[in-house]
């Protein structure tokens, strides 16, 4: 015991607490810190990888809404044919097979989903993919417009244009999402 008949493991309990203090705020103002900065880095990196998928929107979007209309045959279908949907698709799927991995699985697969409703893969050793158009409602749409010619580049087993067309808004509004998040993207339409 000390003079003061205080027991002498209460000072060096006090003196270890005055001591440590100072040393376990710093610890946690480093870990503090720390996270600031994972976070900030994180915020960065959530904003670049929001730039790639806008710049990526930028370079799919206008095409597919092009092949969209061509099959629907609404606004500017008439300056399309089989060989320029076809050039179209081929810059989309390099876009989406490029870009796939900064989206989730999900999108690749709506993509996949889409691409499969609009044409017939493989249809022989070197030849393009075949257009699975609704041909009776595409002739019926462009009159005298439709070119009997683009019938060798239509699939056999015809596209439904309404399915089409729900394909193209869940692959465009899953797009959005994606990019924006779920409250800025309207589902109706």
């Amino acid at each position: 015991m000390d003079p003061k008949g205080v027991p002498i493991w209460i000072e060096y309990a006090k003196l270890i607490i005055s001591m440590s203090t100072p040393i376990v705020t710093g610890i946690v103002g480093y870990l503090v810190l720390q996270l600031g900065f994972g976070i900030e880095k994180n915020k960065q990196l959530n904003q670049e990888l929001v730039k790639k998928r806008l710049a990526f929107y930028d370079a799919v979007a206008p095409d597919l809404n092009r092949l969209f209309c061509f099959y629907q045959v609404v606004g500017d279908w008439s300056d399309l044919d089989p060989a320029k949907i076809i050039e179209m698709t081929r810059r989309i799927d390099k876009n989406f097979y490029v870009y796939r991995f900064i989206f989730s699985d999900k999108i690749f697969e709506t993509y996949i989903e889409f691409s499969r409703g609009y044409f017939e893969p493989y249809a022989g050793a070197g030849l393009p993919a075949r257009l699975r158009l609704d041909v009776h409602y595409v002739k019926r749409q462009m009159g005298s417009k439709f070119d009997e010619a683009w019938l060798p580049n239509v699939a056999r087993a015809p596209g439904d244009h309404g399915e089409q067309s729900a394909l193209y808004r869940r692959l465009m509004t899953d797009l959005g999402r994606t990019i924006t998040g779920p409250s800025t993207v309207s589902t109706t339409g």
